[in-house]
């Protein structure tokens, strides 16, 4: 005889997880459009915002910059942060994927690791193709193109001469999301052409290392590239647990 019929069950909802600083956004959200924040109020300090929600202030700042790309707030440098007309704007926040900072955190361990691993195996046609992005960036940084895709090519190649497909896949996956709104609004706030010619030559350092196929001097030449691309993006903001 057959078995009890299985039940289908109606209205089952699957199961999210939301990251930390995407409910502090939405709280934050919620409140602007209940009223109890307006256009022109300052936020309080991220280090007090971190208070209230008991949080770290890498998710605070993870959660200013969501709100910022759908464009509830605005930061003005040596001022504060703003409370924007959210009139006639959507305020929507992405689905649930890393923030930034947690993306950029990524970067600065892998890139270094595989740099050091190119080193020790680089090609002269690989290299080359190499010096070519870094060129075409810098010819591009001096016409006032401050978001050409050669940073994308160098970093991704790189990576992918290391040997190591996972990894380097890891970090095409990283690069493609810069391609977000929040990004966006970082590099608009804190890039400028003096900037883009630092990180220029920083690459040829970079290059010439893995010319002489200097694995530690890679190492430490992309830690500390993106040790500063930190700070211009994310300032002082300490690394702690979230």
């Amino acid at each position: 005889m057959p078995g009890p019929k299985t039940a289908e069950p109606v209205g089952f909802r699957a199961i999210q997880t939301t990251r930390l600083y995407q409910q502090i956004a939405e709280q934050i959200k919620a409140y602007i459009r209940s009223g109890g924040l307006k256009a022109g109020d300052r936020l309080p300090s991220e280090r007090d915002m971190a208070v209230m929600f008991a949080v770290s202030r890498p998710s605070v700042r993870e959660a200013m910059i969501a709100l910022e790309g759908a464009g509830l707030i605005e930061v003005r440098t040596g001022d504060g942060t703003f409370i924007t007309d959210p009139a006639g704007r959507p305020g929507a926040l992405k689905g649930d994927e890393p923030g930034v900072l947690e993306q950029f955190q990524a970067r600065r361990t892998l890139e270094p690791a595989l740099a050091a691993m190119a080193a020790t195996l680089i090609k002269p046609a690989e290299l080359a193709l190499l010096r070519d992005a870094v060129d075409r960036s810098e010819g591009a940084f001096n016409r006032g193109d401050l978001a050409d895709a050669s940073d994308y090519t160098f970093h991704v190649q790189l990576a992918a001469f290391s040997g190591n497909r996972i990894l380097a896949e890891l970090v095409r996956e990283l690069w493609d999301l810069r391609a977000s709104e929040s990004w966006r609004v970082i590099r608009n706030r804190a890039t400028t052409r003096e900037h883009r010619l630092e990180v220029v030559a920083r690459r040829r350092a970079i290059l010439d290392a893995l010319q002489e196929k200097d694995a530690d001097l890679a190492r430490a030449l992309m830690q500390s590239l993106l040790d500063a691309a930190m700070n211009r993006y994310f300032g002082d903001i300490r690394e702690d647990a979230r």
